[in-house]
């Protein structure tokens, strides 16, 4: 445990993101071929997905954070032809001292 205590900052979550012009249809493709969650949370003003989520856990079980999150964050956007990421983080500023401490720029 001192290794935890010694960083000072917590990774609360983190998450693969998933580009997609259709939300609607990457929805359901999750839910119907992997029997997955999903949530569209935020839409445009001609009712297109700009932000959601799919997870493998119930709604409920996601919404008590009783789980890390094990899902895709969706964004509206061109698939890209690489993986990207988020990371929240509890003490970012002490993140980045500690890499920093570490020689890393």
């Amino acid at each position: 445990m001192s290794r935890f205590s010694e960083k000072g900052y917590i990774v609360r979550e983190n998450a693969p993101i998933y580009l997609t012009q259709d939300m609607d249809r990457t929805v359901r493709w999750f839910e119907d071929v992997l029997g997955w969650y999903g949530n569209i949370v935020e839409r445009d003003g001609q009712e297109r997905g700009l932000y959601g989520v799919v997870f493998d856990v119930p709604p409920e079980v996601e919404a008590a954070h009783l789980a890390p999150f094990t899902g895709f964050q969706l964004f509206s956007g061109d698939p890209a032809g690489h993986e990207l990421s988020f990371m929240q983080v509890e003490g970012i500023q002490l993140l980045y001292e500690f890499v920093r401490e570490k020689g890393w720029n």
